[in-house]
């Protein structure tokens, strides 16, 4: 797992190569970090590499050096793993027999991890924190997500926003996180408070709370203004995620609807997923209803249904939208194929739960009304996606929150 693991300017390694940290420090001062997208997204950092200006020849310890260093940034910006870096050095040489750097070339996984983890990482967030000081004050933006890395873990992200004297704009930078089992308010409170103190930020430069809507967020905020005010910030502004209603308010009304939608695109999606065999026969359906319709046959053969996952905001739209764009064969091969089918594993098949599932979706009794909730779930979700889009952008949108707000309303 950990050969998977992604490259992450705060994880540990198992290398300790200070000659390559200091190497990663200096060289990165022409490199500006332009983040990672705000907390609860899974979007890689943005790297700006620069030509860092050359006063001097550099000795061939360092262009080595150097060169590992560029190699890491790159990772970095295109989410290696860090098993990539194993056999890496052996192609550049085989690349160029006559390079003196790459001969010297010695960047392995816990290399590369040692040089993100102790010589980019806090290069960077020295550069930020540097920043923020000069700032009139900032944004603590928290979010927390479960994944898979060395089992089951979860982090809570905190992402700060400011105005940078240095770039004259907005900025919003990955800042540090906290892993938790459990994530009570008090001790979100005490991890934010506890990152910015460690590097010599205070609460009191606190102007505002950027989270989502669950109870427990709602405590830490009313607590880490608290906490805020008795260390001299005049007004900390509430800035509770619009997007996560948005979603929830959609989710609510399909469930209204009287029969599970999200229950037969997943269902729909898992019956084709694994079995080539049942693809084939659906193709051929396909082809079978194009040479007895004509130009009335308007699918587009080996063409198959979508993963639909109910956390994915945007993509229920192109889901629903691909099952009635196969609508017709799709009927013809649970209701008419596969029930009459001699073979076996089609006789199976018909057995099973899922397809008695699907076959009551569009069970001619069911079939036109339920054709229509779909219609109405695609146009519904096309009404919200434009909403959703603009707002998971990682630009400040603040000043556009009270107009896209009424453009939803009025659609």
């Amino acid at each position: 797992m950990q050969d998977q693991q992604r490259l992450d300017p705060t994880s540990t390694a198992d290398n300790n190569n200070s000659a390559n940290s200091e190497a990663a420090g200096t060289e990165a001062a022409g490199t500006e970090a332009a983040g990672t997208e705000a907390a609860g997204t899974t979007s890689a950092p943005r790297l700006l590499l620069r030509q860092a200006p050359v006063s001097k020849k550099l000795k061939l310890n360092d262009q080595v050096n150097k060169a590992e260093t560029v190699l890491v940034l790159k990772g970095v910006e295109s989410q290696w793993p860090y098993a990539s870096y194993n056999n890496l050095g052996e192609c550049l040489k085989k690349a160029d027999p006559n390079s003196e750097v790459f001969a010297k070339l010695a960047l392995k996984r816990s290399k590369a991890a040692y040089i993100v983890s102790h010589g980019l990482g806090p290069h960077f967030k020295s550069k930020i924190v540097k920043s923020v000081k000069k700032s009139q004050g900032f944004v603590v933006c928290s979010d927390s997500a479960s994944f898979k890395q060395l089992g089951l873990s979860k982090h809570v992200d905190i992402v700060i926003c400011w105005w940078s004297e240095e770039t004259q704009e907005v900025r919003s930078e990955f800042f540090d996180y906290h892993s938790v089992g459990h994530e009570p308010a008090e001790r979100q409170v005490q991890d934010i408070k506890e990152s910015l103190e460690s590097v010599g930020l205070s609460l009191g430069m606190l102007v505002g709370f950027s989270r989502d809507s669950p109870t427990v967020m709602q405590a830490v905020e009313r607590k880490l203004v608290a906490e805020a005010e008795s260390e001299g910030s005049p007004l900390v502004v509430s800035m509770p995620c619009y997007l996560h209603p948005t979603h929830t308010a959609f989710q609510k009304a399909v469930q209204k609807l009287e029969v599970d939608i999200t229950s037969f695109l997943v269902k729909l999606h898992t019956f084709f997923k694994l079995s080539t065999a049942r693809r084939e026969d659906r193709n051929l359906v396909q082809e079978q209803l194009a040479a007895d319709l004509g130009e009335a046959f308007t699918e587009v053969i080996d063409r198959f249904f979508m993963r639909h996952v109910s956390t994915r905001w945007l993509e229920l739209q192109e889901v629903v939208m691909r099952v009635l764009e196969l609508w017709e064969s799709t009927k013809e091969y649970f209701m008419v194929f596969l029930p009459k089918s001699k073979v076996q594993c089609n006789k199976n098949a018909v057995k099973t739960d899922g397809y008695k599932e699907i076959a009551a979706f569009l069970h001619r009794d069911n079939e036109k009304l339920n054709k229509a909730r779909l219609e109405w779930v695609a146009g519904q979700a096309n009404l919200s996606r434009p909403f959703l889009l603009r707002l998971q952008r990682r630009d400040p949108l603040i000043h556009e929150l009270y107009d896209q707000c009424g453009q939803l309303f009025i659609r």
